[in-house]
């Protein structure tokens, strides 16, 4: 890791006689987690990294997240109205049988449930390009932080909201440079909000839904001596629509298919998401889930020298409680 730190700050360094400025086309590299984010981050120092057309990207910014606003609230506010006139309510396979949950509010909490995700895809920077290959064991040698959780509610079994939140914090170790110690912290956190229409038979239920995915990536490089330290900041909205079905095939267990597809220009280029859960309910208001999620994402913005761009998929298994009442 020392080694990749000095070849990327002598590559830049004025007077140097061995060295070569970065080209800036883009350069393709494999990386395992600490020295893609080292690497990352030096190439921000090195070149900048900060884009002085910051206010006319956040004015950009406001009229995507707007607009997708009004395409998500749009959405609900017709099926709500139809929900709330469908009189004929009918339990979920998975709802419990108290007549008082199943006419009115269920609610349902996964206060902490963990993602153990791994990212493949590549990551352009300052018009610089590089291969993201991190497993779920280089997240955790890093680790600093981690907050996750699930939040639901449905009405009379037809129409209700979720809320879903993900935050991580890496701190890898320091990285040593002729010019001293470099400290390098990224946060990225993924959440959702959205609603969903309900329609049940038997011992299957299927939900219509849509909804907002907000991510935020940061990541802030602490420099030795005098120098100022360098962060990126980038985050987007993304809307999105799709289906859950639900089928409670066995006492007590239960299946959960959910896919969406999202982005359309608006936040990324496309996107799309998919999870698989098995659920087992041995109490009354108690279950566990076990299963696997993907999640693909393709966001650019700026180009030559300013061009960010993700184009990665988290992938892997899934585990949670869940609590409802």
């Amino acid at each position: 890791m020392t080694d990749a730190w000095e070849r990327l700050s002598s590559r830049d360094k004025p007077g140097n006689s061995g060295g070569k400025a970065a080209p800036t086309g883009q350069k393709n590299c494999r990386l395992k987690t600490t020295n893609f984010l080292s690497r990352l981050d030096s190439v921000l120092a090195a070149r900048g990294g900060v884009n002085t057309n910051n206010d006319c990207k956040r004015g950009f910014n406001q009229v995507r997240l707007t607009a997708s606003f009004i395409i998500v609230w749009i959405v609900l506010a017709f099926l709500c109205p139809v929900a709330l006139a469908d009189e004929a309510s009918k339990t979920s396979p998975e709802a419990d049988s108290d007549s008082s949950i199943a006419k009115n509010w269920q609610w349902s909490l996964s206060p902490m449930y963990l993602w153990a995700a791994s990212i493949d895809g590549d990551m352009t920077v300052n018009g610089i390009k590089v291969d993201v290959e991190q497993s779920f064991s280089d997240t955790l040698d890093n680790l600093d932080g981690a907050l996750m959780f699930h939040f639901e509610g449905v009405y009379r079994q037809r129409w209700g909201f979720f809320a879903d939140l993900m935050y991580i914090r890496l701190d890898p170790d320091d990285v040593s440079t002729p010019l001293g110690d470099i400290s390098i912290d990224y946060d990225q956190t993924l959440a959702e909000l959205g609603g969903f229409y309900r329609y049940t038979t038997g011992d299957h239920a299927i939900d219509g839904l849509g909804g907002l995915r907000y991510t935020s990536m940061k990541g802030e490089l602490g420099l030795p001596g005098p120098l100022p330290d360098v962060d990126q900041h980038k985050d987007w909205v993304d809307p999105f629509f799709g289906a859950r079905w639900i089928w409670g095939f066995a006492d007590k267990w239960g299946l959960r298919l959910r896919g969406d597809v999202g982005g359309f220009g608006i936040g990324s280029d496309i996107t799309w998401n998919a999870i698989g859960l098995i659920t087992f309910k041995p109490w009354k208001h108690v279950a566990f889930g076990g299963g696997y999620r993907a999640l693909y994402q393709d966001y650019s913005t700026g180009s030559g020298r300013n061009k960010f761009r993700y184009d990665a998929t988290m992938y892997g298994p899934i585990l949670g409680l869940d609590i409802t009442w």
